[in-house]
């Protein structure tokens, strides 16, 4: 047998092919050890952080309750809207339960720890309910006193009295404030503010209300302005609108402008706590016929006499909803959101005619309810258009509804939604506000 030498530059190509092979064999050795074994302790969400300790568990199944039925997800879902459902989640090796596992969202957070090495969990979020929200905010509906959904004319009784009552949005129940209600303060964003209620999906509606807790008089507001600088045509009762379209959303109103500043300058780096779907009513629902008790969608542009939804269940039927009569229009919420006209650049509105009156107003004086202030501020709401005048929905100085033209100039309190998961520290009073943590 012949033996032949390799030449010294064969042999360098050889040591340099086998260097090579072991190094990849050595990346794919380590790489698949790492995607086994690799442990991460802390996974970043919207808010806070899934926390769970350093442990090797071998598999993690979700599922989101949707429609009422449980749906497999492959990404953690945000604590300001879900929980994790502590009844039915659960870990186990084998067919042997973990029962030390902890599972739970705690303050914003959905925690999991106390793993053993080869868990397998699954973990079941349900959606947050205004029901849920109630609790955590340790309140309770009131027995009586609370007036019919749809007829919440003010009775004397509610002079005296501080009601949580129970109404229907468009996402299923609300809870208001009603009366004289003193148990509904919260400290955001370092201002004070009202709870206006407890909305259907579980987020809160909070009016501002200034930088002290004080209840009347100029501190309540962010600052005077006009609804619209203009007045002579029937599309200037909208919050956003276009000329020519009875309920488009092209141009902001002159109100939306001032309350786009106060976010942007005061809201913005807490915009972590502000929900973005809630959204804001400001109902362009028309007819021409003066005393009709419905709305046909006549009329709404250039100097048709037009008579909104608001001045019919205002001023005629005494009936208010919490529910938008057109969603897909003049509900208002922000670019991006699921539902809603999608038109908003930040997350804030107004108060609406409709929930002043289930707080205890009408039109008719009323100084004892919660959310009269002593001045006269505006709400989103839209009225009626003369063949001349543009006219919105006030509050006055003595708790009355009434109506006046949108070029007037009136206190403006800014209306914004938390998220339904938001963490409060305090009992609610006005010596001792909720604080968002």
């Amino acid at each position: 047998m012949r033996i032949e030498k390799l030449s010294k530059g064969r042999k360098k190509k050889v040591i340099l092919a086998i260097t090579i092979l072991v190094l990849l064999i050595g990346i794919i050795y380590i790489t698949n050890s790492r995607a086994k074994y690799q442990v991460t302790s802390n996974i970043q969400i919207v808010k806070g952080k899934v926390n769970y300790k350093s442990y090797d568990f071998q598999i993690l199944s979700m599922y989101k309750e949707e429609n009422g039925e449980d749906v497999s997800i492959e990404t953690m879902p945000n604590a300001n809207d879900y929980e994790i459902d502590i009844a039915r989640s659960y870990c186990e090796n084998g067919s042997v339960r973990n029962n030390n596992a902890i599972l739970k969202t705690i303050n914003g957070n959905h925690t999991i720890a106390n793993l053993n090495k080869l868990d397998k969990c699954y973990l079941y979020f349900e959606k947050i309910t205004s029901e849920d929200v109630l609790a955590n905010l340790k309140l309770s509906v009131s027995e009586s006193g609370c007036p019919a959904y749809e007829n919440p004319a003010i009775s004397g009784v509610e002079a005296s009295q501080s009601l949580i009552c129970k109404g229907q949005d468009d996402d299923g129940n609300t809870y208001y404030f009603r009366g004289k209600a003193d148990n509904n303060w919260v400290k955001f964003a370092d201002y004070y503010w009202r709870i206006i209620r407890i909305n259907g999906d579980g987020s809160i509606r909070i009016i501002y209300n200034g930088t002290s807790p004080e209840q009347t008089g100029e501190e309540t507001r962010y600052r005077t302005g006009k609804f619209n600088m203009d007045s002579y045509k029937a599309e200037f009762v909208g919050f956003k609108y276009t000329l020519e379209s009875r309920n488009g959303y092209g141009r902001d109103s002159s109100v939306l402008g001032t309350l786009n500043t106060f976010y942007t300058s005061q809201l913005l780096s807490y915009a972590n706590n502000i929900d973005l779907d809630a959204g804001f009513c400001g109902d362009r629902t028309s007819t021409t016929t003066k005393n009709a008790t419905t709305t046909d969608n006549t009329g709404g542009t250039g100097t048709t006499p037009t008579y909104y939804g608001g001045y019919i269940r205002i001023n005629l039927t005494r009936k208010a909803t919490f529910k938008c009569p057109d969603i897909v229009n003049d509900l208002y919420t922000k670019i991006g959101s699921i539902k809603g006209n999608k038109s908003l650049t930040n997350p804030i509105g107004l108060i609406t005619a409709d929930e002043v009156m289930y707080a205890g107003g009408s039109t008719i004086d009323n100084t004892t309810f919660w959310l009269c202030t002593n001045n006269t501020f505006m709400t989103m709401s839209p009225s009626w258009f003369s063949e001349t005048t543009a006219f919105v929905y006030l509050v006055n100085s003595s708790g009355r509804i009434l109506y006046n033209s949108v070029n007037f100039d009136y206190d403006v309190r800014p209306v914004i939604n938390l998220k339904a998961g938001t963490q409060f520290d305090g009992s609610g009073i006005s010596s001792d506000p909720y604080v968002v943590q």
